[in-house]
This record gives structure tokens, C-alpha cells and sequence, in this order.
């Protein structure tokens, strides 16, 4: 398999075969036995198929990083209950695969632009399947937005970023670490939303989803724009004057252009409906309050530690999420 030597398509076909009729015959029991749903044998093995599809493609990511053990479980566990509940259409199969063919099309134009290499694709297909399918084209549509600011700011001045050291590896493309640690929050905030369709908390979920999409979107406008634009760079919480790119630092044209990709991702939020216009100030308020702590936590110098940049992406986007929950609940 092209993005890890150590898997073939065959063991993909053989997981992608076992898994199903396994699987699928133990759902088909399981909903005999419990009553929790009237699922034929082919509806059975049908779900199954997704699921073990996407755990199959998991499972073919290379794996110094995670353990396989709980990521493959974890994701096949997670397709058959979005499958078998059916969020966002009244068919949860036509709801699935509609997400598919969305986050393909997505998908590819993003690899072949070189925005994602081919384990961000997956990565991506599979972030993005679960953001459509609870909370439908809205959700998806908002994703794809901080999607294309990202990559479009990697993109800008690439050369000059390369020239000085500080441009994004491999190219400018991204892989799936990369996808995982800036959309883990704000898929989750989605599944949330939907497991509470119809209540208080499901608005508190799309709030958080939006903040955490906007949080990213700042972080990545600001720290690939404020090299190229900002005048004098100083490190948090001394304000020392330091170098462009330097872990943690933060300029005053880099924070404004971040808050400006955080706008329109709030904007575009409002418009899709899933955030109200009175409360979309809080989602540039917790951008700036998860690019800040990521600002103070990597000048102490955890992004330079093994996956410390990825770690602290998952904190930016979790800090910008809880901060506009919190302040809205307050308010």
C-alpha cells in the first residue's frame, strides 16, 4: 500500500471480507437478541461493510503513533452507530455514502492540489464522512471552509517560507497527523451534537464545533501569514524579540490576519445556521484564547517535543472550544 510498505491490498481485502461477514452477522444477532433495530442479514452486512472498510483503512496507517489495537475497534465501532442510527437523513445508507461521495470529491481535489498526501486523504475522508453525516452539509460545508484557508495560507509565500526555514514539510502537504490533530475536537463536538439531536446540549456541541474550527483556522492563518507579514515577532509571556517561526512566537499582523480566518469561518457558521449571529463572537473569542495558550505553551517549549506541535494543536482547538461554551453559558 502506497502510504505504509508494510501493508498490501490483499491484507486490506482480506480484513475488508472477514470483517464484514463477521461483523455483519453479529449486528444481524445482536439486533435479534435486543430488539434495537429490525435489520435484515443483507441491511446487516451492509453496514458492516462500511465499518470495516473505514477500520480496514485505519488500520493500513502507519502505526509508531498509535496502537491499532484501539484505533481499529474504535472506528469500526463508531461507523456501525453512526450507520445504524442514521444521523442527518431519514435513510441512514443513502445518509452515509452521500457523506462518502462528498468528502471524495473533497479529498481528491486536496491530493492531486497537494494540499494532503495520500495518508491525509484517508485521514480526511474519514473526518470528514463523520462531520456530514451528523450534522449534514452544513457541518461538512464549514469543515471543507477552515480546510481551504488552512491550505490556501500554507500555500501563500511558500518559497519565501521555504528560503527561511520555516514552510510546512514535504511540500506543503499534509498528512493524516496533521488532520487528526486539528479536526479530533471538532469531530467529536459533532458526534456529540447529534447523539443529543433536538436538545440544549446539541446546540452546546455545534457551538464548540464551530469554535474549535474557527481556533484552527487561526492558528494555522496566523502562524503561516505572520512570518511573511509581521514586523516585529516577540516570544510569550516576555515579549522578547525572537526570529519569524520561532516556537510560540506571535506578531500583531500574524494575530490579526489568524482573527481574520477565524471571522469568516464564525461568519460562514451563521450563515449555515449552525451557530446564532448573537453568539458568533464567542467563536473569535475562543480562537484567541486557544491560539494564545498554544502561544504560551510552545515558547515553554513542548512543540518541540516528539508530536509536541500535534499535541498542542489538540489543546488550541479544545482550549477555543471550551472557552466559547463556558463564556456562552455565562452570558
Amino acid at each position: 500500500i502506497p502510504w505504509n510498505r508494510e501493508k498490501s491490498w490483499e491484507g486490506f481485502a482480506a480484513f475488508l471480507a472477514f470483517g464484514t461477514v463477521a461483523a455483519g452477522f453479529l449486528v444481524w444477532w445482536v439486533s435479534l437478541r435486543r430488539d434495537v433495530a429490525d435489520l435484515s442479514i443483507l441491511t446487516s452486512m451492509l453496514y458492516a461493510l462500511a465499518a470495516a472498510a473505514a477500520a480496514g483503512l485505519v488500520e493500513t496507517l502507519p502505526g509508531r503513533y498509535v496502537d491499532d489495537n484501539i484505533t481499529v475497534p474504535a472506528v469500526a465501532a463508531f461507523v456501525l452507530y453512526v450507520v445504524t442510527v442514521g444521523f442527518g437523513m431519514d435513510d441512514p445508507t443513502l445518509s452515509l455514502f452521500v457523506a462518502l461521495a462528498l468528502n471524495f470529491v473533497l479529498g481528491f481535489a486536496a491530493y492531486r492540489s497537494g494540499a494532503v498526501d495520500t495518508s491525509g486523504l484517508v485521514a480526511g475522508l474519514a473526518i470528514g464522512t463523520a462531520v456530514a453525516v451528523t450534522l449534514g452539509l452544513p457541518g461538512f460545508l464549514l469543515l471543507a471552509l477552515m480546510f481551504v484557508l488552512g491550505s490556501g495560507a500554507t500555500r501563500w509565500g511558500y518559497a519565501r517560507k521555504k528560503r527561511d526555514g520555516i514552510a510546512q514539510e514535504s511540500g506543503g502537504r499534509r498528512g493524516w497527523l496533521h488532520a487528526g490533530a486539528n479536526c479530533v475536537v471538532p469531530a467529536s463536538c459533532a458526534v456529540l451534537a447529534a447523539c443529543y439531536a433536538d436538545t440544549f446540549t446539541a446546540d452546546v456541541m455545534k457551538l464548540a464545533f464551530a469554535a474549535a474550527l474557527a481556533t484552527a483556522a487561526m492558528d494555522t492563518v496566523s502562524s503561516e501569514l505572520g512570518p511573511l507579514y509581521g514586523r516585529v515577532t516577540v516570544l510569550p509571556p516576555t515579549f522578547r524579540r525572537v526570529k519569524p517561526g520561532t516556537d510560540g512566537a506571535v506578531s500583531l499582523e500574524g494575530t490579526l490576519l489568524g482573527l481574520a480566518g477565524a471571522a469568516v469561518v464564525a461568519a460562514a457558521a451563521v450563515a449555515l445556521g449552525l451557530v446564532h449571529l448573537t453568539s458568533s463572537w464567542l467563536l473569535l473569542v475562543g480562537a484567541f484564547a486557544g491560539t494564545t495558550v498554544e502561544s504560551l505553551l510552545g515558547a515553554a517549549g513542548l512543540g518541540r517535543m516528539r508530536l509536541g506541535g500535534m499535541f498542542l494543536n489538540v489543546v488550541c482547538t479544545a482550549v477555543g472550544a471550551i472557552v466559547a461554551t463556558v463564556i456562552g453559558g455565562l452570558f
